[in-house]
């Protein structure tokens, strides 16, 4: 039997699996592609010549890991099919997830708080959040808008440090956020920088959601839904609190979806 420590000492590209398993998320994307198999990715993806059999079944199994977007059975490796409609209504976890910024453009800007409130079974069930330090100025515009000022993070740790925690805490959970396209680019522009990879847990926008779901609502804000859905907000532009409300907001409109009613 090969032993992990064995195949860890064989590997040549440690520290380069994430932007190695984007290779092999590219190739697997091309339609009709019917997975590969652990021969291929040592060979092409892992660039290591001549491990057949059970060596490269070790090899590529270690190498994928808890890579969500890959399934890896019987030595083949393909991808995992994106959950859908009732599937994505009923996920087992849900992560409401909020971020405080510099400003509005990820590659200029800097998050300056990250919070996520998980959601199981209906109901709010933990929290993480932190303070950031960006590693550049915070502005007067800023501060008055979230009340987060240079002194409050200059002890905080940066993005690289809260990552981890943060993508822990997430794990493979459905990431959920008001306009997820913001939260997202920034997150995946951190990611990218780290990483070399984006989220790749499924999404849900509670905006266009509540778009869907209330054509109606003269605005689809954070703060006009929470209003129109009688859900409490204690201190918005706040990470945390502002996750907990996406959070609400969401077990609202998920229980509309499963009622089948459509309260415009």
């Amino acid at each position: 039997m090969i032993t992990d420590d064995e195949i860890s000492k064989k590997r040549k590209n440690l520290g380069k699996e994430k932007r190695t398993l984007d290779s092999l998320y590219n190739i697997l994307k091309t339609e009709g592609h019917k997975g590969v198999g652990a021969e291929f990715i040592v060979a092409n993806i892992m660039k290591m010549k001549g491990a057949k059999g059970e060596l490269a079944s070790r090899l590529a199994e270690i190498h994928i890991g808890d890579d969500p977007r890959f399934s890896f059975i019987e030595g083949v490796c393909k991808l995992k099919e994106a959950p859908r409609g009732a599937e994505l209504f009923n996920a087992p976890s849900y992560c409401a997830v909020d971020i405080e910024t510099t400003g509005l453009s990820p590659k200029n800007d800097a998050i300056i708080e990250i919070a996520a409130v998980r959601v199981c079974d209906g109901q709010l069930a933990g929290s993480f959040s932190s303070l950031i330090n960006p590693g550049i100025s915070i502005s007067e515009e800023i501060t008055k808008i979230n009340g987060i000022t240079n002194s409050m993070v200059e002890g905080a740790p940066a993005i690289d440090d809260v990552l981890p925690e943060f993508l822990d805490f997430i794990s493979d959970s459905v990431f959920v956020a008001h306009n997820s396209p913001f939260d997202l680019s920034f997150i995946n522009e951190a990611l990218m920088r780290r990483y070399y990879q984006k989220m790749v847990n499924p999404i849900i926008c509670t905006l266009k959601l509540s778009k869907m779901i209330y054509p109606n609502f003269e605005s689809h804000s954070l703060g006009s839904v929470t209003k129109k859905l009688k859900i409490t907000m204690d201190n918005h532009h706040r990470a945390l609190s502002d996750a907990e409300a996406c959070a609400k907001i969401l077990i609202s409109l998920l229980k509309t979806i499963k009622s089948g009613a459509n309260k415009n």
